[in-house]
């Protein structure tokens, strides 16, 4: 079993006024580099970045640059990723969420197994964002971003779960924390 790992950063940020990806980070630079090495310590065949074209964001050479325009939110995101990876399984972590552990990524990739992947669930839901997918998922993915409808993530878990290729990953209240997105100017003080 071979894991991918991906950053996805290719959202248009208005809420926060500047691009997330870009937001600084005392021990890494930016809040984009910050996430790069969390998932790099898996030590995964490879590592992706899932952004627009127009974006300039500089990530160390190692990491290979998707481009989605943007126009289907994350699920167009996650096409393109599991499109392109070379790996079995892609642990996706979503740039805005800064207070995401080592420790949980790895229990997100250690909870995976060949060909079924996780998607946490909180008390406040499901976090797709963070989470693992098999390759088996790309065709799905595809064709809701082709047909233009069924994007939400929540519907396509759903149908992964149905289809056996996704199981659901309880996240205990002391973890919830970790899966905290960072969409506006007033989350990066709370």
């Amino acid at each position: 079993m071979t894991l991918s790992a991906a950053i996805i950063a290719g959202g248009f940020s208005r809420r926060m006024g500047r691009d997330k990806a870009l937001l600084p980070d005392a021990a890494h630079g930016t809040l984009l580099q910050r996430q790069v090495a969390l998932v790099a310590a898996l030590a995964p065949g490879e590592v992706l970045l899932s952004c627009r074209p127009d974006q300039d964001l500089r990530a160390p050479p190692h990491v290979r640059r998707i481009h989605d325009p943007g126009t289907h939110g994350p699920l167009g995101g996650l096409a393109a990723l599991l499109a392109a990876m070379h790996g079995d399984l892609l642990l996706v972590l979503a740039v805005d969420l800064g207070r995401m552990t080592p420790a949980m990524l790895q229990r997100l990739a250690a909870a995976s197994a060949p060909g079924c992947g996780v998607v946490p669930r909180t008390a406040r839901g499901i976090e797709p964002l963070a989470a693992v997918y098999p390759a088996t998922l790309a065709r799905e993915a595809r064709a809701r971003v082709a047909a233009g409808r069924d994007l939400a993530l929540h519907a396509w878990s759903d149908a992964g779960v149905a289809a056996g290729a996704l199981r659901w990953m309880d996240i205990a209240a002391a973890d919830e924390a970790a899966f905290t997105n960072w969409n506006t100017p007033d989350d990066l003080h709370s």
